[in-house]
């Protein structure tokens, strides 16, 4: 599949599975954790401050915490079916996307003949070029923080399947991986 067969001329209407989702913040809990609670200090000011795991439970039984990260563009993982649900609360799994041209060239050759399975090639996104996606880098993003942020690309259903093909793969570490152009066109 070439990168242009990729991608919707715009993106469709609604998020759906393979939508490309302008910049999040995306990352992961600090290690050792470091339980936040937010409190008010003399003359009125907000902060955050670190505190024992059961004073940063809030009311709702979740735990507060310091996390590091980066501003990704992001890739939705979730099935539009999932995605489409009423849930104003639900989540939605992303995962971050990284310009291709980090790569070495041994390893983007790699990623673009679909040969890593945890590496899924994003060719000629529009307006961002070649990228890809780490799929062990998958979370959960809350889908009412996902539904102001604007969507640059959607993938075409070929693409889409291939998407879904690779995550099989990756999560169920098929031994006989089907070769990508024939699994797209065989539905």
């Amino acid at each position: 599949m070439s990168g242009d067969s990729w991608w919707l001329e715009r993106p469709g209407v609604g998020l759906s599975q393979g939508d490309v989702v302008d910049v999040l913040g995306i990352g992961t809990p600090v290690h050792p954790r470091e339980p936040l609670q937010r409190k008010t200090f003399p003359g009125g000011a907000m902060a955050w401050s670190v505190v024992r795991d059961e004073e940063a439970t809030d009311a709702n039984g979740m735990l507060h915490m310091l996390a590091k990260g980066r501003l990704h563009n992001a890739i939705a993982i979730s099935h539009s079916c999932d995605i489409d649900k009423g849930e104003r609360k639900g989540r939605i799994l992303v995962c971050p996307i990284s310009d291709a041209a980090l790569l070495s060239e041994t390893a983007r050759q790699a990623v673009f003949a679909q040969l890593r399975r945890s590496l899924f090639p994003l060719p000629a996104v529009p307006g961002l070029g070649d990228r890809y996606t780490d799929l062990r880098l998958i979370q959960p993003f809350d889908k009412k923080a996902l539904e102001d942020r604007p969507r640059l690309a959607s993938m075409t259903q070929a693409a889409t399947q291939r998407l879904q093909l690779q995550l099989m793969g990756f999560l169920a570490r098929y031994d006989e991986w089907p070769a990508p152009d024939a699994a797209a066109t065989e539905s």
